[in-house]
C-alpha cells in the first residue's frame, strides 16, 4: 500500500512539473513576442532623418532599415545597426568590430542618445521631415506669410540674412554662423560684396529671412541699412500655400520666394 501510495504522489509529482514546464515556457515565449515587438516598433519610429541642429555640435543621423548613417563635423560613415528597447548599437559595415552603443530616449520627434548610463547629459535630436522643416527647426524662424512671391534671382551670388526673435529681442545672423549687431550689418555686407567676384556687382542681393515675430519696424530699419550700400535690392522671403517648400528632401537646396524691393 505505501509503495503504491509513493508511485501515485511521483506520477501527481511528474504531472505538476509537466504543466509548471509548460507554465515557464509559455511565459518565456510571450515575453520574447512582447520584446521583439516592442523593439520592432522601436526600430520603425527610429527610421527617417534626426538632427542635433546646433550649429555648434551639429549632428545629422539618418536610420535606414539595414543601415545608419553619421555626419558630423563634415565627415560622414555609414554603420549596420539593430536595436533593443533601450538601446542602439552599430558597427562598421565592412568590418567585423565590436558593437558600439548608444542608450536611447524616443519621445514623440526628439530623439535623446548618450553614450554610457553614467552619462547624465543626452544628445538631444529632432526629427526632421524635408529641407524646409530642418530649416525652421536649425534657425528656430518661423516665415510670414504673404501673396503674390516671386523666385529669387541670383540666389548663389546672395548675402544671407537671418533677422531672428528670442526673448524679446532681434537677432541678426548670417549664413556663415555670425551673429551681428544692426551697426556691424552695413561692414559686413560690404565685406560680402569685395569677396564676391563679380564684374556686376548690382547682381548682389540680399536674402532676408525675418521671423514672423520681428516687427515691421526692425525689419524697415534692417532695409534702410540695406538699401544705403549703392541701394543694394532685398528680397524678403515669404511662404504661403501656393508654395510648397516641403516637398524637398532635406539635404536638398531650397528654391525661395520673395517679395523684391
Amino acid at each position: 500500500m505505501l509503495n503504491i501510495g509513493v508511485l501515485k504522489l511521483m506520477n501527481m509529482s511528474k504531472f505538476f512539473n509537466q504543466k509548471t514546464n509548460y507554465k515557464m515556457r509559455y511565459i518565456c515565449v510571450l515575453f520574447l513576442l512582447m520584446f521583439g515587438c516592442s523593439s520592432t516598433q522601436q526600430k520603425r519610429k527610429l527610421i527617417g532623418n534626426w538632427s542635433s541642429i546646433n550649429s555648434s555640435n551639429l549632428i545629422n543621423i539618418e536610420f535606414f532599415n539595414d543601415s545608419l548613417v553619421i555626419e558630423q563635423w563634415g565627415d560622414t560613415n555609414s554603420f549596420k545597426w539593430y536595436n533593443d528597447e533601450s538601446n542602439i548599437y552599430y558597427s562598421s559595415l565592412k568590418v567585423n568590430t565590436p558593437d558600439n552603443k548608444y542608450d536611447f530616449v524616443l519621445i514623440n520627434d526628439t530623439l535623446l542618445l548618450r553614450k554610457n548610463k553614467n552619462e547624465i547629459d543626452f544628445l538631444k535630436l529632432v526629427r526632421i521631415n524635408n529641407a524646409f522643416d530642418y530649416f525652421n527647426k536649425t534657425l528656430n524662424l518661423n516665415l510670414p506669410v504673404k501673396s503674390n512671391l516671386t523666385p529669387v534671382l541670383n540666389e548663389e551670388n546672395a548675402y544671407i540674412l537671418y533677422a531672428l526673435y528670442d526673448k524679446n529681442k532681434v537677432i541678426l545672423k548670417t549664413s556663415d554662423n555670425v551673429f551681428l549687431s544692426f551697426d556691424d550689418l552695413k561692414r559686413d555686407i560690404n565685406l560680402h560684396i569685395a569677396n564676391t567676384e563679380l564684374d556686376d556687382v548690382s547682381k548682389i542681393n540680399v536674402m532676408l529671412f525675418a521671423d514672423e515675430r520681428v516687427s515691421k519696424a526692425d525689419i524697415l530699419k534692417i532695409k534702410s541699412i540695406i538699401k544705403d550700400i549703392n541701394n543694394m535690392k532685398v528680397y524678403q522671403i515669404f511662404t504661403n500655400k501656393d508654395i510648397d517648400y516641403k516637398k524637398i528632401d532635406w539635404k536638398q537646396d531650397i528654391k525661395w520666394y520673395g517679395v523684391l524691393e
